[in-house]
């Protein structure tokens, strides 16, 4: 009645609290993001927006250097590839556009499919099945493109929002892992059916070779002197890669592994005891990739190509015609891994043939043998010819400002974290205190009572024992008479 509510009312009041209390601790949450007050709705959309933005586009260049690794037989240059065979499986980060056009222009040597053997005893018709069978990629699989380590959020009751994120990337990664398998899946079945056509089409008159098939001629030309790479002991066309220092042959798959190490501080050495290690932001390094032969420090490597030009700007490789059968038919002298640094002269000749309709292609020994002349003398690694391990990494400087970013936000979180525990410990000390006093003050107040009683019962005593005495000496007189 009036104002007063009645039982039913307030029954009610007392669900609904209930349940808004219940709603509340089960986790569910309103439907539209909190606001800060400083934040509008229009600059958080615009702030979601630009997240989802960047996101999205650092997943395009993610596809893209996924798409420029797989390997195709219609980009090849000298008898290689623009994209790795697959000997490794890992620390494939590198600018792959930068690499492709480095390949292009011909300043490293391109990606040749390796041999896991060689023998000189081999015929010209047992290495040309070999190379014949060769696939462009090593085998791969989804799952071990896609391995990730087990998510330890995976067993709580209640997943972290960097969980989210995780299981987020790993879905993406297995997507990646997954169009890659089936991007270079139909990369090996279009080079499988040109190679059919050409196997067609060899000996039959007016029929069209497959112009991305390389011929037998280039084939033995390459592979018939193929020389082991130091490193990866794989067996390559001798045409490598020379490292600038100390003039040793590294094939571009290893080429392309070595980088600079992540953003470190610096290490103790002689001379350099008062350096601050102490895990500042501005002490962040980054150190240039060592040569893995002699270790010199800014490793870079120097190319010069073979005396002819196939592929990509150049003829195709199923016309490539060779006088030669053999590098062997040369003087032994006539190929060398350098030449010094010029530019190299177009050796290709043209002969209409009069017993076929198309052209063919041949080599001028008297130019290959001018090739033979060879670097003897290391280069500085900022020599127009060195191509080093920071040109194909051209992002170091953007990772270590990012890892001192990222320190510096670290040790202001640390510096906030013990400055707050530093207060808290204060406030605790100074209870501990006030509590400490409190108790001495009433320990003190208990030991002058314990000392006032005691004085009293000592007074006490004495009194008793004087009105004895007095008792005692008053009582005496009177027995004597």
């Amino acid at each position: 009645m009036g104002n007063v509510p009645t039982r039913e009312e307030a029954s009610a009041g007392r669900r609904a609290s209930s349940f808004s209390y219940e709603h509340r601790a089960m986790g569910h949450r309103p439907s539209h993001p909190f606001v800060p007050p400083s934040m509008d709705g229009a600059s958080l959309r615009k702030k979601m927006k630009g997240k989802d933005k960047d996101r999205k586009e650092k997943r395009r260049l993610k596809e893209e250097h996924t798409y420029n690794l797989v390997v195709r037989h219609t980009e090849n240059v000298d008898g290689g590839f623009l994209a790795p065979y697959g000997t490794y499986r890992s620390n494939l980060d590198y600018d792959t556009n930068i690499v492709r056009n480095l390949i292009i222009d011909r300043r490293i040597a391109p990606f040749y499919t390796p041999l896991q053997d060689f023998d000189d005893d081999w015929s010209d018709e047992e290495l040309l099945d070999i190379l014949r069978s060769l696939p462009l990629h090593a085998p791969l699989t989804e799952d071990s493109l896609a391995l990730e380590p087990e998510d330890e959020d995976d067993h709580r009751l209640h997943s972290s929002n960097g969980s989210f994120r995780r299981k987020d990337n790993q879905k993406f990664k297995q997507t990646m892992a997954r169009k890659t398998v089936e991007w270079q899946q139909e990369a090996q079945r279009l080079q499988d059916r040109d190679r059919q056509i050409t196997k067609r089409s060899s000996g039959a008159a007016g029929n069209h070779m497959a112009l991305d098939i390389p011929s037998d001629d280039l084939l033995l030309l390459l592979y018939r002197r193929a020389s082991e790479c130091p490193i990866c002991f794989l067996y390559y066309p001798q045409f490598f890669n020379i490292s600038r220092c100390c003039i040793q042959p590294i094939c571009t798959e290893c080429f392309v592994q070595i980088k600079r190490l992540d953003p470190h501080p610096p290490h103790d050495e002689e001379g350099n005891e008062q350096l601050d290690t102490n895990g500042e932001p501005e002490t962040l390094i980054s150190e240039p990739a060592r040569c893995p032969f002699c270790a010199s420090i800014d490793f870079g490597i120097t190319y010069v190509p073979p005396p002819f030009r196939t592929g990509i700007n150049a003829i195709p490789p199923s016309e490539f015609r060779s006088a030669i059968t053999t590098i062997e038919e040369l003087d032994e002298n006539a190929i060398e891994d350098e030449a010094p640094d010029s530019s190299t002269t177009t050796i290709i000749t043209e002969s209409k043939s009069t017993a076929r309709t198309k052209k063919s292609y041949s080599i001028d020994p008297t130019v290959l043998l001018d090739q033979g002349r060879h670097r003897r003398n290391s280069l500085p690694p900022n020599s127009p010819s060195v191509v080093t391990t920071d040109t194909i990494r051209a992002d170091w400087v953007g990772k270590l400002a990012s890892a001192k970013s990222k320190l510096a936000r670290r040790s202001a979180t640390a510096s906030a974290i013990h400055a707050t525990s530093l207060i808290t410990e204060e406030e605790h000390i100074s209870n501990n205190q006030r509590r400490a006093l409190r108790a001495a003050r009433h320990n003190d107040e208990i030991h002058e009572l314990e000392e006032r009683m005691i004085e009293e019962a000592l007074r006490l005593s004495l009194m008793e024992n004087r009105d004895e005495v007095q008792r005692r000496r008053a009582s005496a007189p009177e027995s004597r008479t």
